[in-house]
């Protein structure tokens, strides 16, 4: 006689929380996805300069993790990495403007094959450069319904694409593009009858309009946007230097004329994110009128450096660039208002929806669910999780703690080392330090045991 698997006792220990109220009870799941946003800019999380209510709430109604980590922090491997739960090394997609191969699975086709009908709305970036592009549905990862594009930054001038190659727009036409994408998630909610739904919208701010640094972020707001921050009032982070603070002659906007700074750069941004937390409550509201028994997931596909380490956008392996938001909100099986600690990844995140959703798990995957922590079934542990990334063309791996962030770089060999304990700003490379010896050859010896369990 064989042994239960941990499968079959977490499918068992879903069926008793789930009991009495019918098969319907098997969840809809809504992702929303932002864009660049760090988890640190949340009021959630700790911030000061604006408050974030909306998403706030959505997270205190959810289980949310502290420490959640992207794969890798540029936005095209990051969503490859989402979808298919593997790290960059395996799916081949290193960098924007790679083109993901449609033979990879991803987590829509099994739960399609479970008989979900699934959906994307936004932004896609996973099919090369075409801008906005239209993605055929060979190269649409296994979601049917599709009201998307590939990539773009002119929130103010939406467009999407459907079955046909001709783009559509909204009326009127410099709707905030959000906004439009909150109806057509509320729409397909509305006609998905008889069966669960998967949908991701996908949202494009608060990454910026363009390359970093910029000096106006208006063509990316709905009006009135940058009145709801003042610049000049604005706190930054005790990691952002002071060459950075203010204009600059380090970085040259498109014109070439000098940066303003990260005070202007985190005006945008700030009043990007107060949009979008409008955006998000309005989202959820509807949900809960349309489909309330909808386990929501509110995340980001990675960071914004926002001036802190002299940088801007993202790529870099610090907190600002690899932190994200994560929660899941699950009314009356997934606990509210629980927060924690342990680190996780967003590789974690298609191995989790299919485990929730009953359906058989990926072929190959790097993350692992956390269905069973979400559930209650059993506590977080205190496992390392894994990225990677590349600066300038030199490759970079690290390795997340509790306590500790270790990287590896690459080309030429370089090492860095942070104590979130006694330095959550990471201004002290503690690499080298003799008393850490241990401590760095520990995390050194893990992160080539992850790398190569992992190839």
């Amino acid at each position: 006689m064989s042994l239960p698997s941990r499968r079959d006792l977490l499918a068992g220990a879903s069926a008793s929380l789930l009991a009495g109220c019918g098969p319907s009870r098997r969840p809809n799941v809504l992702l929303v996805l932002l864009d660049q946003l760090r988890a640190a800019a949340l009021s959630a999380h700790g911030e000061t300069n604006i408050a974030t209510p909306h998403m706030d709430r959505l997270l205190d109604e959810a289980t949310a993790f502290d420490c959640a980590w992207t794969a890798n922090p540029v936005c095209a491997p990051a969503r490859a990495s989402l979808w298919t739960g593997l790290l960059s090394t395996t799916h081949g997609v290193y960098d924007n403007g790679w083109r993901f191969d449609p033979r990879h699975e991803t987590v829509a086709q099994p739960l399609a094959r479970a008989g979900y009908r699934t959906g994307y709305i936004g932004k896609w970036h996973l099919y090369g450069r075409s801008n906005p592009g239209f993605v055929p549905p060979s190269h649409r990862a296994g979601f049917d319904h599709w009201q998307a594009y590939n990539v773009s930054h002119k929130d103010r001038d939406l467009q999407w694409f459907e079955d046909a190659s001709s783009p559509l727009r909204p009326t009127p036409r410099d709707a905030f593009g959000p906004d439009v994408q909150v109806d057509q998630a509320l729409d397909f909610m509305r006609s998905s009858t008889g069966r669960p739904w998967f949908l991701v919208v996908s949202f494009g701010p608060p990454h910026p309009p363009g390359n970093a640094p910029l000096a106006d972020w208006s063509p990316h707001l709905p009006d009135g946007a940058l009145d709801r921050v003042d610049p000049q009032s604005l706190g930054l982070r005790p990691n952002v230097p002071e060459w950075i603070r203010s204009t600059n002659e380090a970085f040259r906007l498109a014109d070439g004329s000098p940066d303003p700074g990260a005070h202007a750069y985190l005006h945008g941004y700030y009043a990007s994110i107060l949009a979008m937390d409008d955006v998000v409550g309005r989202l959820v509201a509807g949900v809960d009128r349309v489909a309330p028994d909808t386990l929501i997931v509110f995340t980001s596909d990675h960071g914004e450096q926002g001036g802190s380490h002299g940088l801007y956008g993202k790529s870099e392996p610090y907190a600002e660039s690899l932190e994200v938001p994560l929660g899941f909100r699950w009314p009356g099986v997934v606990p509210r208002s629980r927060r924690l600690e342990a680190p996780v990844s967003l590789l974690d995140l298609a191995p989790t929806l299919l485990d929730l959703a009953g359906a058989r798990p990926l072929r190959r995957q790097h993350g692992r669910s956390l269905a069973d922590v979400l559930l209650g079934a059993a506590p977080p542990d205190d496992r390392a999780v894994l990225a990677e990334g590349s600066v300038a063309g030199r490759a970079w791996h690290a390795l997340r703690t509790r306590r500790w962030t270790y990287v590896q770089r690459h080309s030429p060999r370089a090492a860095s080392l942070f104590d979130h304990a006694t330095d959550p700003w990471q201004l002290a490379d503690l690499a080298g330090d003799p008393s850490l010896r241990g401590v760095q050859t520990q995390l050194s010896d893990q992160l080539a045991l992850a790398r190569a369990v992992l190839d």
